[in-house]
């Protein structure tokens, strides 16, 4: 798989260890290997890896939410994927905790309907960076408004990733790759 190449798997969500077996055959067809040669780890912030076959950086990340499973796969650059319902009804005050100053300000200009996408680019973003909510959300700051494009967050560390918006049926999603470079995502959904 190329660097600037994700492919998002989207399946209508199953109980959770039926969605492990999932993630095993797709990570096991992506490097070529049997389910039983592949070694998933943890890190000690829980971003899932893959430990074994060693091979060509694969990096993947997965989020479930009501109704769907989305397994985003590519490599080497480490990347996140976060999914929500779009017709979620979110509660400004709650994600105020989670916004800088700028994203509150940015949020009252955007309106309560800019939430639900900041909110899967704030998470994917975390999820690449491989800290999720572990890290102190305000650290990584993501545009709230500009529905459907791609965007730059910058951490306070002065790390870059990229977030590419999405939508699938009833969702909004976003994809982040760690660094400043462009990438494409492939939906598949069978």
């Amino acid at each position: 798989m190329t660097e600037d190449r994700v492919v998002l798997h989207l399946r209508p969500y199953v109980p959770r260890r039926r969605h492990q077996d999932l993630v095993r055959a797709l990570l096991a067809a992506q490097l070529g290997c049997s389910r039983d040669e592949l070694v998933l780890a943890r890190t000690s912030r829980g971003k899932p890896y893959v430990q074994a076959p060693a091979g060509p950086g694969l990096r993947f990340s997965l989020t479930h939410c009501p109704g769907l499973l989305a397994v985003a796969v590519g490599g080497p650059r480490e990347l996140g994927v976060d999914a929500e319902p779009a017709a979620q009804q979110p509660d400004p005050d709650a994600f105020g905790r989670f916004m800088t100053l700028d994203e509150r300000r940015e949020a009252a200009r955007c309106g309560a309907e800019a939430l639900v996408p900041w909110w899967v680019r704030k998470e994917a973003v975390l999820k690449a960076v491989g800290a999720g909510l572990w890290a102190d959300p305000r650290d990584w700051p993501v545009p709230v408004g500009g529905n459907g494009r791609l965007h730059f967050a910058v951490g306070r560390s002065g790390a870059v990733h990229r977030v590419r918006d999405l939508r699938y049926g009833p969702y909004v999603l976003a994809v982040a790759c760690a660094g400043p470079a462009n990438f494409s995502v492939q939906m598949r959904d069978r």
